[in-house]
């Protein structure tokens, strides 16, 4: 039969084995599909990066979505988080794979735990886009860094420098994002611990012994 000290225990391992993570609260990283305006670019493949970013701290995070909104079909695209290490000079820490975008707002899910990033430190992160672009939608307000890139192009990795830009702060604002939340992490369920018998418990358990030892010496007489 279990004790109160035994159930106890249960409990608290059964509560720490739940997942959770410091701070659950999705963060949306750029202007998003809902900026919209009325003017269009098209300079054929381009790379942008947004200057608004999110401060985030350090640990493992989700990304769970990449949303762009294009004026007509931009073609293939990849969306990419990145920290800035130099002046209109970035380093990404994320690449999604490609996608096939088309007009209109473009919503790519990702599956929980399937793309990732880590931070080592709390660290400023920026959202961007690179693709081969016919239209783009944009609404004036906001800055970004924007190029027609060489070496930085559709198929990049993780750990690729985006740098060069021919424009950087140009004044206007894509429509593209990205959300994260920082990854789940699970504690594995202690197993209760065998109960100790008390010092009471063994002395009587001792003068017990000893009696019976008594009462069949006695008997045996």
């Amino acid at each position: 039969m279990l004790n109160k000290a035994t159930l106890k225990a249960m409990l608290i391992a059964a509560t720490m084995s739940v997942a959770f993570s410091t701070n659950s609260a999705a963060v949306t990283i750029g202007a998003g599909p809902g900026l919209r305006g009325t003017l269009a670019d098209s300079a054929g493949q381009r790379l942008n990066v947004d200057e608004a970013f999110v401060n985030l701290g350090a640990g493992t995070y989700d990304v769970l979505s990449f949303d762009f909104l294009a004026n007509n079909n931009p073609g293939n695209l990849m969306g990419f988080l990145a920290t800035l290490t130099g002046v209109n000079s970035y380093t990404t820490i994320w690449m999604s794979p490609t996608i096939a975008s088309s007009a209109g707002t473009v919503t790519t899910s990702f599956g929980t735990g399937t793309e990732q990033f880590t931070l080592g430190a709390a660290n400023d992160v920026y959202v961007g886009f690179v693709a081969n672009s016919n239209f783009v939608l944009f609404a004036n307000g906001g800055f970004t860094d924007h190029d027609n890139p060489g070496s930085f192009n559709i198929g990049a990795s993780v750990d690729s420098i985006a740098d060069g830009f021919s424009n950087p702060q140009l004044g206007r604002t894509y429509s593209f994002s990205a959300t994260v939340e920082p990854a789940q992490v699970t504690i594995p369920p202690t197993p209760p611990t065998a109960d100790v018998p008390e010092p009471a418990s063994l002395a009587l358990f001792g003068l017990g012994l000893a009696g019976l030892g008594f009462v069949r010496r006695r008997q045996v007489k």
